[in-house]
């Protein structure tokens, strides 16, 4: 890692696919017009860890350059990264839904952190 780099934690990131199923269970609880944003609350889970957990789906059906899904995961990483302190502990499952507006990189980046953002904070406001 590169000094003065933030990155999130491994620990931070849902690994296992039954945190993802448990999360998918779920109703979305904030949509928007590119993402859903599910949650789980994983104290039902007996090896329950306390930390708020990000995942993400994002197909390639939907964005078929890789480039383009790997922006989107940064984006989403760094979005929970800076408002995980606001939110309860849990699996947070963004799932791309649409093809957002892609006319440039910076445009398909202020899309995705600008609805992202507003999602975790209509989460953290719901619970």
């Amino acid at each position: 890692m590169l000094p003065g780099r933030t990155t999130l934690p491994r620990k931070l990131r849902m690994t296992a696919s039954d945190e993802f199923k448990s999360a998918l269970r779920t109703r979305p609880l904030a949509q928007g017009r590119i993402f859903s944003l599910h949650w789980y609350d994983c104290k039902d889970l007996k090896d329950f860890d306390p930390v708020a957990k990000l995942g993400f789906i994002v197909p390639k059906r939907i964005l078929r350059l890789a480039v383009d899904r790997n922006r989107i995961k940064r984006v989403l990483r760094e979005s929970f990264r800076t408002s995980q302190a606001d939110l309860p502990v849990g699996f947070y499952l963004f799932r791309l839904k649409s093809r957002p507006p892609i006319h440039s990189k910076s445009t398909l980046k202020h899309a995705a952190r600008t609805e992202a953002d507003l999602l975790l904070k209509k989460m953290s406001l719901k619970t």
